[in-house]
């Protein structure tokens, strides 16, 4: 996981990285099973109801399809999140390291090694069952999948709801466009780029800021463009499947980075270049592996953009949004 600011980016600590100075393992099965049955004492649950919560590849190791994985991924409601994390801390004697907003992890010993937990706090547990399940049958890390999910939505902009503004060299100024929240859900957020420590324009970073600090600066600038204030939320895998290509679409066909792939290119059409190419970005930053699939398919798409541009009449520019200095 990335955070950018300005440009600079750090990498969050992840997949064992975030506990290795306490000399964690590859979590095996038995292994899991044995946080399983710890976890019993931080929270009011089984050990088979605790096995449910668990995300990632930690259930295809429980399911024998893996013979280990990274570290445990456990989601739970992100309710007395501070109780939990006192108790777990007593229960495991370790002090975790928190991973951005919700994410803390734990070295846990499980007899003759110690292995990381991350205890993942949610909003909805079936939510997080979607946006962490990694595919089984997948060459691709489930980041990919969701690298692609993130370009997708990005590019599903509904006219009077969304607005990107940009300044004359081409960096956004404010935009407001949903986002794909892996421990919530999807909502639109509404951000604006940082002003400048001299008042002389914008920096590159963008801050979250409310929708009408968003329609000041529109009104500002002479901007006439509408947008939605409404977050429109939802955590319904469904409803993003249905969102992002439309109707007869589920959750399940977009498990994997490769059925992704395929929906965008029959879905999408002269979006999928746009869509590959911004997934790719997010790919790289991440250290994720580019899948050929979606290479082959930007090259073909890319193929036939040439042939339509070289048939096509010209045109008159598109105008552009007002310039920001």
């Amino acid at each position: 996981m990335y955070q950018t600011f300005k440009s600079k980016t750090f990498k969050l600590l992840e997949g064992g990285a975030a506990t290795k100075d306490a000399g964690t393992q590859r979590a095996s099965k038995n292994d899991i099973i044995n946080v399983a049955n710890q976890l019993t004492k931080v929270v009011d649950m089984t050990a088979d109801e605790i096995a449910y919560q668990f995300v990632g590849s930690t259930p295809l190791v429980l399911d024998d399809q893996k013979s280990d994985c990274g570290d445990i991924d456990f989601c739970l409601f992100d309710t007395e999140r501070d109780k939990i994390i006192q108790r777990a801390t007593s229960v495991f004697a370790s002090t975790p390291k928190k991973i951005g907003d919700s994410i803390f992890s734990f070295a846990v010993d499980t007899g003759g090694k110690k292995v990381q937990l991350d205890m993942m706090f949610v909003t909805d547990i079936e939510w997080a069952k979607f946006a962490y399940y990694a595919d089984p049958e997948s060459k691709y890390k489930s980041g990919v999948r969701n690298e692609l999910i993130h370009a997708a939505l990005r590019s599903a902009s509904t006219f009077g709801k969304d607005i990107i503004v940009k300044d004359e060299d081409g960096n956004i100024i404010a935009k407001v466009t949903r986002s794909y929240i892996l421990n919530k859900g999807v909502k639109r957020t509404f951000k604006m780029a940082k002003p400048r420590m001299d008042g002389e324009g914008y920096t590159t970073e963008l801050q979250t800021v409310t929708p009408d600090q968003i329609q000041a600066l529109l009104d500002e600038y002479g901007i006439d463009r509408t947008f939605s204030s409404e977050e429109d939320f939802s955590d319904s895998p469904n409803e993003l499947a249905n969102m992002l290509f439309g109707g007869g679409v589920t959750p399940d066909d977009m498990s994997s980075a490769e059925k992704m792939i395929q929906l965008i290119r029959e879905k999408k059409g002269k979006k999928a270049r746009k869509i590959f190419a911004d997934a790719e970005e997010g790919m790289r930053k991440r250290g994720f592996e580019i899948p050929e699939e979606m290479t082959n398919v930007q090259n073909e798409v890319e193929d036939e953009h040439q042939s339509e541009k070289a048939g096509a009449q010209p045109q008159e520019p598109a105008p552009q949004a007002p310039p920001i200095q």
